[in-house]
């Protein structure tokens, strides 16, 4: 099914316009690789302790998660050499709690909060260190590609189709994770920050949180009309999936509410390639 309807679309059909050419979007973890590019980094930032900590960024912290008790662990720590962090109490304290208050929000919130939230821990960064860093990260501990998916954006993008990514991680982040994909960064969507003084990024999230009619809002702005390819991954994809028409295709990692959806509308599925691989949420 998607050979043929990329086929009919494809560069070299007659019908085929290079300045309107058929979009196709999808997300990016734990559906088109295996792992969390956001976390990934966010997980290293709390390891290194490498956040632009100052008053602005504790304040981030809420009081619920042990702000207080974070940061008092924290200023007994970095205060030493890095080699000896590991057998400080205080450290294993601070870390222990900076990932428990992810995984806690993920749970109790959602993903569109706890994602906002990890993107709003990144102020102080520019976006061209921010980009350097997830870079490093992703060289260092590189997600697993998914070979089936890799060949179908590349099969996308040999056809002419205009790829975009859309997802919850931040800008920079998602850049450099899709990169390894062929996807240009001008067609990565993700969450973006405020721009500050001196370049650096404040906490604000400018644009919609990139969950459910979030990422409809994104691709109206993006690319300005309904994708014809949408594969999805999970329930915050059910408004994507649902906009416009032409081939959808689900990844079914277990969720319930989704394979419905898929039933209903007619779209696709396919058992995800990633499914039993998630951590957290």
């Amino acid at each position: 099914a998607l050979e043929d309807f990329i086929a009919e679309r494809s560069s070299v059909t007659a019908g085929y316009d290079p300045e309107r050419p058929p979009v196709a979007v999808l997300p990016w973890g734990d559906a088109a690789v295996i792992g969390d590019a956001g976390f990934a980094v966010f997980r290293r930032l709390v390891e290194r302790a490498d956040f632009k900590f100052d008053d602005e960024f504790w304040g981030l912290v809420p009081l619920v998660y042990g702000r207080q008790r974070i940061r008092a662990a924290y200023e007994i720590f970095s205060g030493l050499p890095v080699s000896v962090w590991e057998s400080q109490p205080e450290y294993h304290q601070y870390r222990k709690a900076f990932l428990d208050a992810y995984s806690d929000m993920c749970s109790k919130a959602g993903r569109g909060e706890c994602r906002a939230w990890l993107s709003s821990l990144l102020k102080g960064f520019t976006e061209e260190e921010l980009l350097r860093y997830a870079q490093g990260v992703l060289r260092e501990e590189p997600l697993r590609e998914i070979a089936e998916i890799k060949d179908l954006v590349g099969l996308l993008l040999r056809s002419g189709f205009d790829v975009w990514v859309i997802d919850s991680d931040n800008q920079k982040i998602l850049e450099a994770a899709a990169k390894r994909y062929g996807v240009d960064p001008s067609r990565v969507v993700g969450l973006r920050l405020a721009p500050a003084k001196g370049g650096k990024l404040a906490p604000g999230i400018v644009g919609p949180i990139l969950i459910r009619s979030g990422k409809v809002e994104a691709a109206v702005s993006a690319f300005g009309r309904p994708p014809q390819f949408v594969i999805a991954a999970a329930p915050g994809d059910a408004e994507l999936l649902r906009y416009g028409a032409g081939l959808r295709l689900v990844l079914d990692g277990g969720d319930a509410t989704l394979r419905r959806s898929a039933e209903e509308n007619g779209w696709l599925v396919q058992h995800s390639f990633a499914a039993g691989s998630m951590g957290l949420p």
